[in-house]
Parts: C-alpha cells; structure tokens; sequence
C-alpha cells in the first residue's frame, strides 16, 4: 500500500485489523504514516501519530519523519517544525537526518529561508542533538533560498559547503543557477556554469 501510494487502503487495513482483534502495532501504524506522507496528507499523519501513542503504540522515530514528510508534501511546514523541534524532544525521540531534512525541504517549499537556514546551522552545531548535514540537508537550504530569491544566501551556502566537507552535487549547482536567474544575476550565471564545466559537472 505504501510503495502505490495507497494511503486510503493503508489506513483501512489498520481498522480491519482493530475490528478483527488484532491491534496493529507500531510497524503497521508506521507503513501508514508513510503512506500518507507519498499522499500528502499531514492531517492523516498527524492523527495516526495520536492514534498509536493513545493505543500505547509509542510512534517510532521513522513514524516521526515520515509525519513530517506528510508535511512537507501537503504544504505544512509549521506542523513540520513543531513536529521536530516540540512533540520529538518532549516524548524522548531523537530525530534522525531524514526527519531534519524533512522539515528544511517543508521550509523551502514554502520559500521560508530564514527558517530553512536556521535548521541548518543547528545540524551543523549540533544543537538539540541533531545530526550532521548532508547534501540533502544543503540542497533543500539552496532551495529555500531560491524560492525566496536570496541569491546572496544560496552563494553563502554553495561556498561553504566543499569546506565543510560536503561537496555539492548537480541539484546544488541548478538550485545556485536558479537562484541567480531569478534575480537576473546572469554575470554570476555564467561564472558558475564556467565553474562547473571545468569541474565536468556539464548541465
């Protein structure tokens, strides 16, 4: 059901179950958390979450990130944070790469680059336990700042990645050349492309 997408079917699976005795556990309420999130459907996601936690089912750190990722696909970055920065530390769930990266990509789609940013520079310090950044982490933070046309805060970011030992990767290049045209800086466009085919990342 999760692999389709099948988000409907997912769920009605769980209350077959209920009905015939079977109380499902936290793997099954975390394939329909996943579920949802392919769908969108925070709402769902975040009532699934709940619905385990009420049946002493305590939701599991992927059930988190997939929630958050229900978030981020249906547009809802600030249940995405609260997610991450409130209901995780208070229930004693450390959040792992995936769920932080969740909520920088639920920011960036909602062109949020300040709060992108500074999810960022908590992975990078360490804060609140986070894990370090990858190039998920960074990509999604150029994005925001795409979206939000801060060509001088994409640069910053493309910049410090090779010397934080993140090198960046074709998405990172596009998102950096997205930024710049959005803003009509076609000087630093081709400066970069020339950079980068030097580099044989050709685009």
């Amino acid at each position: 059901c999760r692999r389709a997408g099948a988000w409907g079917e997912a769920i009605d699976l769980l209350r077959r179950m209920a009905e015939r005795g079977l109380p499902p556990n936290s793997y099954a309420y975390s394939t329909a958390v996943s579920a949802c999130a392919d769908g969108g459907d925070w709402v769902r996601a975040l009532q699934l979450l709940e619905e385990m936690a009420a049946r002493g089912a305590a939701p599991s750190v992927h059930a988190y990130a997939a929630a958050i990722r229900a978030c981020d696909r249906g547009g809802a970055h600030r249940q995405a944070l609260k997610l991450l920065l409130r209901t995780m530390p208070r229930r004693g769930v450390r959040a792992n790469d995936y769920a932080w990266n969740a909520a920088i990509s639920a920011c960036a789609r909602a062109a949020e680059w300040r709060l992108a940013l500074g999810l960022r520079g908590r992975m990078e310090s360490g804060r609140r336990g986070a894990p370090p950044p990858n190039i998920y982490s960074y990509n999604s933070a150029l994005s925001a700042c795409d979206r939000a046309s801060e060509w001088r805060a994409a640069h910053a970011i493309y910049e410090s990645m090779g010397r934080l030992g993140v090198p960046p990767d074709r998405v990172s290049d596009n998102a950096l050349l997205s930024a710049y045209a959005r803003v009509g800086r076609w000087r630093e466009s081709l400066a970069h492309l020339d950079g980068v085919q030097h580099l044989g990342r050709v685009h």
